[in-house]
Protein backbone atom coordinates (compact mmCIF):
# COMPACT_ATOMS: atom_id res chain seq x y z
CA UNK A 1 0.00 0.00 0.00
CA UNK A 2 1.07 3.55 -0.63
CA UNK A 3 0.75 4.66 3.01
CA UNK A 4 3.90 2.69 3.88
CA UNK A 5 5.92 5.04 1.68
CA UNK A 6 4.73 8.16 3.47
CA UNK A 7 7.04 9.60 6.12
CA UNK A 8 4.21 9.90 8.64
CA UNK A 9 3.79 6.14 9.01
CA UNK A 10 7.32 5.38 10.24
CA UNK A 11 7.41 8.63 12.22
CA UNK A 12 4.21 7.69 14.07
CA UNK A 13 5.68 4.26 14.87
CA UNK A 14 8.96 5.74 16.12
CA UNK A 15 7.12 8.24 18.35
CA UNK A 16 4.91 5.44 19.69
CA UNK A 17 7.99 3.29 20.42
CA UNK A 18 9.68 6.19 22.23
CA UNK A 19 6.57 6.83 24.33
CA UNK A 20 6.43 3.13 25.19
CA UNK A 21 10.11 3.01 26.15
CA UNK A 22 9.82 6.08 28.39
CA UNK A 23 6.69 4.78 30.13
CA UNK A 24 8.16 1.29 30.58
CA UNK A 25 11.35 2.80 32.01
CA UNK A 26 9.38 4.92 34.47
CA UNK A 27 7.29 1.89 35.36
CA UNK A 28 10.42 -0.16 36.00
CA UNK A 29 11.73 2.54 38.32
CA UNK A 30 8.43 2.80 40.20
CA UNK A 31 8.01 -0.97 40.40
CA UNK A 32 11.66 -1.84 41.06
CA UNK A 33 10.79 -3.61 44.31
CA UNK A 34 9.11 -6.34 42.26
CA UNK A 35 12.13 -6.87 40.02
CA UNK A 36 14.39 -7.21 43.06
CA UNK A 37 12.34 -9.92 44.79
CA UNK A 38 14.55 -13.05 44.80
CA UNK A 39 11.56 -15.39 44.68
CA UNK A 40 10.80 -14.13 41.15
CA UNK A 41 14.33 -14.12 39.71
CA UNK A 42 13.69 -17.35 37.80
CA UNK A 43 10.76 -15.71 35.97
CA UNK A 44 12.92 -13.21 34.07
CA UNK A 45 14.49 -14.15 30.76
CA UNK A 46 18.24 -14.61 30.47
CA UNK A 47 18.20 -11.71 28.01
CA UNK A 48 16.76 -9.38 30.66
CA UNK A 49 18.61 -10.71 33.66
CA UNK A 50 21.53 -13.00 32.79
CA UNK A 51 22.88 -12.33 36.29
CA UNK A 52 21.62 -10.59 39.40
CA UNK A 53 21.56 -6.86 38.79
CA UNK A 54 20.33 -4.49 36.13
CA UNK A 55 19.69 -5.69 32.59
CA UNK A 56 22.57 -5.41 30.11
CA UNK A 57 22.48 -2.80 27.35
CA UNK A 58 21.59 -5.50 24.81
CA UNK A 59 18.24 -5.90 26.60
CA UNK A 60 17.41 -2.25 25.91
CA UNK A 61 18.34 -2.61 22.25
CA UNK A 62 16.08 -5.65 21.92
CA UNK A 63 13.36 -3.81 23.81
CA UNK A 64 13.57 -0.83 21.45
CA UNK A 65 13.61 -3.08 18.39
CA UNK A 66 10.66 -5.16 19.52
CA UNK A 67 8.82 -1.99 20.54
CA UNK A 68 9.33 -0.52 17.09
CA UNK A 69 8.04 -3.68 15.42
CA UNK A 70 4.94 -3.59 17.63
CA UNK A 71 4.47 0.12 16.93
CA UNK A 72 4.66 -0.45 13.16
CA UNK A 73 2.01 -3.17 13.44
CA UNK A 74 -0.28 -0.98 15.54
CA UNK A 75 0.15 1.96 13.15
CA UNK A 76 -0.83 -0.31 10.30
CA UNK A 77 -3.88 -1.54 12.23
CA UNK A 78 -4.85 2.08 12.93
CA UNK A 79 -4.76 2.88 9.21
CA UNK A 80 -6.96 -0.13 8.45
CA UNK A 81 -9.63 0.63 11.08
CA UNK A 82 -9.42 4.44 11.18
CA UNK A 83 -12.73 5.05 9.41
CA UNK A 84 -14.57 2.86 11.92
CA UNK A 85 -13.20 4.69 14.97
CA UNK A 86 -15.60 7.29 16.38
CA UNK A 87 -14.44 10.80 17.13
CA UNK A 88 -14.12 14.01 15.16
CA UNK A 89 -10.81 15.23 16.61
CA UNK A 90 -7.45 13.48 16.65
CA UNK A 91 -7.52 13.43 20.44
CA UNK A 92 -10.95 11.77 20.64
CA UNK A 93 -10.23 9.38 17.80
CA UNK A 94 -6.85 8.49 19.29
CA UNK A 95 -8.29 7.92 22.75
CA UNK A 96 -10.97 5.68 21.27
CA UNK A 97 -8.33 3.66 19.41
CA UNK A 98 -6.30 3.41 22.62
CA UNK A 99 -9.38 2.26 24.52
CA UNK A 100 -10.04 -0.34 21.83
CA UNK A 101 -6.48 -1.65 22.23
CA UNK A 102 -6.89 -1.77 26.00
CA UNK A 103 -10.09 -3.79 25.64
CA UNK A 104 -8.76 -6.28 23.10
CA UNK A 105 -5.13 -6.59 24.24
CA UNK A 106 -4.44 -5.25 27.74
CA UNK A 107 -7.42 -6.59 29.65
CA UNK A 108 -7.34 -10.14 28.25
CA UNK A 109 -3.52 -10.23 28.44
CA UNK A 110 -3.50 -9.04 32.03
CA UNK A 111 -6.12 -11.54 33.11
CA UNK A 112 -4.27 -14.36 31.37
CA UNK A 113 -0.98 -13.36 32.94
CA UNK A 114 -2.52 -13.44 36.41
CA UNK A 115 -3.56 -17.08 36.04
CA UNK A 116 -0.62 -18.36 33.97
CA UNK A 117 2.57 -16.78 35.30
CA UNK A 118 3.82 -16.65 38.86
CA UNK A 119 4.22 -12.89 39.22
CA UNK A 120 3.12 -10.48 41.94
CA UNK A 121 -0.33 -9.06 41.18
CA UNK A 122 1.04 -5.58 41.91
CA UNK A 123 3.58 -5.91 39.10
CA UNK A 124 0.97 -7.18 36.68
CA UNK A 125 -1.18 -4.17 37.63
CA UNK A 126 1.79 -1.84 36.99
CA UNK A 127 2.18 -3.39 33.55
CA UNK A 128 -1.53 -2.96 32.82
CA UNK A 129 -1.35 0.75 33.71
CA UNK A 130 1.80 1.18 31.62
CA UNK A 131 0.15 -0.48 28.64
CA UNK A 132 -3.02 1.55 29.01
CA UNK A 133 -1.07 4.82 29.07
CA UNK A 134 0.98 3.77 26.07
CA UNK A 135 -2.08 2.80 24.07
CA UNK A 136 -3.95 6.01 24.90
CA UNK A 137 -1.01 8.31 24.14
CA UNK A 138 0.05 6.26 21.13
CA UNK A 139 -3.49 6.26 19.79
CA UNK A 140 -3.46 10.06 19.83
CA UNK A 141 -0.11 10.05 17.98
CA UNK A 142 -1.54 7.74 15.33
CA UNK A 143 -4.73 9.75 14.97
CA UNK A 144 -2.78 13.00 14.70
CA UNK A 145 -0.25 11.79 12.15
CA UNK A 146 -2.08 9.11 10.18
CA UNK A 147 -5.34 10.86 9.40
CA UNK A 148 -6.50 10.58 5.83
Amino acid sequence: MIFIMKWKFPLAAVIFAIIAQVIHSLGAILGMKYYLMPEYFNVWSKLMMPNAGPPPSSFYLYSLGFGLIGALLLAWVYIIVEKAIPGKTAVKKGLMFGLLLIMIASIPGTLSMLILINLPAGLVFFWFVEGALIYLLGGMVFAGLLKK
